[in-house]
């Protein structure tokens, strides 16, 4: 079965697999079908849904809706690639999940959430990200030409990362405004 891992960034910079949460869907693909369904489906089309061509880049830009609350924006952008949280964030960003978990109620759905706000509530690490789904390849493991082999990203000598910034409603850094 596929799955979802949260990982951390240890006090070296290395981007280290922590917890492996078994069916991938229960953190992004969770996340993306709340989100979409509350604030962009179509009630008159029968199969509307964020996996659609059409629907994923309007399902992106929600992260700059104004309908949305600030957590909602900022977990959205926790989805996005090489998104991280900072040591810094992580109370606040544990308080986000929270409140998405509150508002969107796991149903039927797989939903990791509330566990992995309990988690990154106990780190010690410098930083947290994700590997959203094990049917692609981990993106924080890079390979190395030279080597002809894959190595773990450290971000002190990588720059495809960035930070969400929690001074923003959208999480993103005020020089990011691509999505």
């Amino acid at each position: 079965m596929s799955y979802c891992a949260l990982m951390v960034v240890d006090n070296s910079g290395e981007v280290l697999n922590h917890t492996e949460f078994r069916n991938s869907w229960g953190y992004g693909a969770f996340i993306w079908t709340k989100l979409f369904d509350k604030y962009l489906k179509d009630p008159c089309e029968k199969y509307d849904s964020w996996m659609s061509e059409k629907n994923s880049e309007k399902l992106w830009k929600l992260v700059h809706d104004d309908r949305l609350e600030g957590f909602e924006r900022r977990v959205l952008a926790s989805t996005f690639d090489n998104a991280m949280v900072k040591k810094a964030n992580f109370a606040e960003f544990v308080h986000d999940l929270q409140a998405f978990a509150e508002k969107y109620p796991d149903s039927k759905a797989v939903c990791h959430i509330q566990d992995m706000a309990q988690i990154i509530d106990n780190l010690e690490d410098i930083a947290i990200c994700w590997h959203l789904t094990s049917v692609c390849s981990n993106p924080w493991y890079v390979y190395d030409g030279e080597k002809d082999e894959s190595e773990v990203y450290n971000i002190n000598t990588r720059e495809d990362h960035w930070f969400l910034d929690f001074s923003q409603p959208s999480g993103l850094p005020k020089d990011n405004t691509e999505v």
